[in-house]
């Protein structure tokens, strides 16, 4: 069996992402991850000594996964001359339509740590920090700020209703109110969107 210094915090926090994604939040214990890991449950308590701080280990690692992914599909619009702040609003138009394709991995975990805002307030600090972040950006984008807000809500609930499986729109709907939204939001940067437009044929010809 391993020893407590030859598991790495990483594979811990692994297993109980496997735990809760099979079995739910209730069935998250030291005692199921160290099973799942196959090591003793004192070598959790001592990278995690206790629940909250294992919650908190999780809520970490999905705000860096929130990072890298905001990064990947930002590059693309950033490479073809657009800032990190106008980047913003398209990159999630592409992570949208990605995991639109792809639903494996992340998928109910994120749902899943946000409902700890329920029990635990305060562990989830670091998710609502993302999202402030995103809307300061729209603000620096140069987009209409209004216009610009609703475009990153609507794509916010495209992915939370697909995450909770009570996404009921039709693709023909989504991509309407997709066009829509931006539309709108670049009403007065015609030839951002199209700059836009013509990186996501490149990157989602699929659309």
């Amino acid at each position: 069996m391993p020893k407590k210094g030859e598991i790495s915090r990483q594979q811990i926090l692994d297993a109980s992402k496997a735990v809760i994604l099979e079995h739910g939040m209730p069935a998250l214990t030291h005692s199921a991850v160290a099973a799942r890991v196959g090591i003793s449950k004192s070598a959790v308590h001592w990278h995690f000594p206790t629940k909250v701080a294992l919650l908190e280990g999780l809520i970490e690692d999905y705000v860096r996964h929130l990072r890298s992914e905001e990064a990947r599909h930002e590059a693309p619009f950033i490479e073809a001359g657009l800032s990190a702040e106008e980047a913003v609003l398209p990159s999630m138009w592409g992570w949208f339509l990605d995991f639109r394709c792809n639903r494996e991995g992340w998928i109910g975990l994120g749902s899943t740590l946000m409902s700890l805002s329920l029990t635990y307030p305060d562990i989830v600090e670091p998710i609502r920090q993302w999202y402030r972040e995103l809307y300061q950006k729209i603000d620096q984008s140069g987009v209409n700020p209004i216009e610009g807000t609703v475009a990153m809500m609507v794509f916010d609930e495209f992915f939370n209703s697909s995450k909770l499986g009570i996404q009921t729109l039709s693709i023909e709907r989504l991509k309407a109110v997709e066009d829509y939204v931006l539309n709108q939001a670049y009403a007065n940067k015609p030839e951002t969107l199209a700059l836009i437009r013509r990186v996501m044929v490149k990157t989602h010809p699929e659309m």
